[in-house]
C-alpha cells in the first residue's frame, strides 16, 4: 500500500507523461488492429476489485452521478496521477466499459470508468501490492512491459503483418494528368 496519504497529489513529472503517450500509442494500434481477422479479448473484471487506486489515464477521468454513463452527470473529476478509492465494482458492464463508485480524497463520490473492453484500455491502476507504487510511473512500466511481452492478440496480429493496406486510388486520381 502507498506511504503516501490519499489526499497527496504530485504531478506527473514528463517521464510519466511520455509513458502515458506509449500505453495510448499501442492502445491506438491495437483499436487500428482490432478490425482485422482476430479481435481483442476481453479483459478479467475480476481484476478490478476495491482498494486504492490511481489515475493513469493522461486525460483524466470525469466522475458521474450513475452507473451508466450516459444517464448521470457530472459530479467531479479526477486528475491523471491522482488517488482514489474503489468502493464498489459492479459485474455487469455499461457501455462496454468496466464502471466502478469511487471516492475521491475530498470526500466526493461518483462513478468512474476503470476499463474499455474495446480498446483494452485501463484508466487507473491498483497501487496496493508488492512491492507498493507511488507513481503514475510505477503504475505504467509493467502495464507496458506486459502489453509489449504478450500482446492482444488482434495488436500482435497487425505487428506482424503490417498495418492493413491502404484503400486503392480512386480511378480519377489515376489518370489525372490527362
Amino acid at each position: 500500500m502507498s506511504s503516501w496519504p490519499l489526499s497527496f497529489y504530485q504531478a506527473p513529472d514528463r517521464e510519466e507523461v511520455d509513458m502515458f503517450r506509449e500505453y495510448d500509442r499501442l492502445i491506438t494500434i491495437n483499436q487500428a488492429a482490432r478490425d482485422g481477422p482476430v479481435a481483442p479479448m476481453p479483459v478479467i473484471k475480476s481484476m478490478f476489485e476495491v482498494g486504492l487506486y490511481m489515475v493513469i489515464h493522461g486525460p483524466g477521468i470525469p466522475m458521474t452521478t450513475h452507473w451508466d454513463r450516459s444517464e448521470g452527470r457530472q459530479v467531479g473529476f479526477l486528475q491523471f496521477g491522482e488517488r482514489l478509492i474503489v468502493n464498489q465494482v459492479p459485474m455487469d458492464l455499461s457501455g462496454g466499459r468496466v464502471r466502478a463508485l469511487v471516492q475521491r480524497w475530498d470526500g466526493y463520490s461518483g462513478w468512474i470508468s476503470m476499463y474499455s473492453t474495446n480498446s483494452m484500455q485501463q484508466f487507473v491502476a491498483s497501487m496496493e501490492g508488492e512491492p507498493p507504487c507511488d507513481t503514475v510511473g510505477d503504475l505504467l512500466r509493467p502495464i507496458i512491459r506486459s502489453f509489449r511481452e504478450s500482446p492482444p492478440l488482434a495488436f500482435f496480429g497487425w505487428a506482424v503483418d503490417g498495418p492493413p493496406p491502404p484503400p486503392p486510388c480512386p480511378p480519377w486520381r489515376l489518370n489525372s494528368r490527362g
